[in-house]
């Protein structure tokens, strides 16, 4: 099965910020 370019994009946004709110508890 294929995973679409712009999921896959999307994905990768939402960890970024979900890691960056994560540090910023720290």
């Amino acid at each position: 099965f294929t995973i679409d370019e712009s999921i896959l994009e999307t994905g990768i946004t939402m960890m970024a910020a979900i890691a960056a709110e994560f540090l910023q508890e720290k």
